[in-house]
């Protein structure tokens, strides 16, 4: 007799049920078919600590699957060059999985800020960072602040040629993602594959024509180090491993 699947989504579609339904415990395993002296699995499924089946799953699946699903989208935008290579438009991108990891990382680029009283310099968190787990493997994104540097088409290719000064000049919208252009989405098969793309990523934002191919290091140690210690502790907490990790 053929095993049946897992559904890897039991936890957060029972978080999603219990949100809008209120199921109890009790409510879950009568709808997942169980018997009433089988409550305590209905519990570890919602805890994590084990996966219902598909078919177990089946009635949370129809009424909130939907839910699940748009939860687990997310929308970037940046720029590109039209296909005549003349012009500079945006480009969409949609990506489905859980977003896993997200940071944004300082800098030492100092902007103009006009504020009430007055001019001011303020350090500002240029790069953002976002890993998304997915059904088959995982996402990097990488973003930028939107409109911090100014673009040029030079050979056909969309080169960063300088920063924006005015912060007033930046897109300030009401959606987060909206104030960062994804500059690239690196897709892993492995979650040794991410590791190595995101160990790679935080040793580019220190060296000189790395990211964004810029001409000046506005990154430090100091400013990397940290965040690839939040990156490695979420890795632990979520029992992922790879030998690329420094523990």
């Amino acid at each position: 007799m053929a095993m049946e699947s897992k559904y890897k989504q039991t936890q957060k579609l029972l978080r999603i049920a219990t949100e809008v339904g209120g199921y109890s415990n009790k409510e879950v395993a009568k709808k997942a078919g169980l018997k009433e002296s089988s409550v305590s699995l209905a519990s570890r499924w919602r805890n994590g600590k084990a996966l219902a089946t598909e078919r177990q799953m089946q009635y949370f699946i129809n009424e909130y699957g939907g839910q699940l699903k748009r939860r687990n989208s997310h929308l970037f935008y940046g720029l590109t060059l039209s296909e005549n290579k003349k012009s500079i438009c945006f480009k969409y991108t949609k990506l489905e999985g859980e977003e896993l990891f997200s940071h944004k990382i300082p800098s030492n680029l100092k902007v103009n800020s006009v504020r009430k009283i007055g001019e001011s310099n303020e350090k500002i968190k240029a790069i953002k960072l976002v890993v998304l787990e997915k059904e088959q493997g995982f996402a990097l994104v990488k973003l930028v602040r939107a409109c911090l540097f100014e673009y040029s088409i030079e050979e056909n290719e969309l080169i960063t040629i300088n920063i924006n000064q005015d912060k007033e000049l930046w897109i300030h919208g009401d959606a987060e993602n909206s104030n960062w252009f994804a500059e690239q989405v690196v897709q892993c098969s492995s979650f040794d594959d991410l590791v190595v793309e995101f160990n790679d990523f935080m040793l580019s934002l220190s060296t000189k024509g790395g990211f964004l191919k810029l001409h000046e290091i506005f990154f430090s140690i100091l400013d990397t180090e940290p965040v690839s210690f939040s990156f490695y502790h979420k890795c632990l907490k979520l029992g992922l491993h790879s030998k690329h990790l420094p523990f």
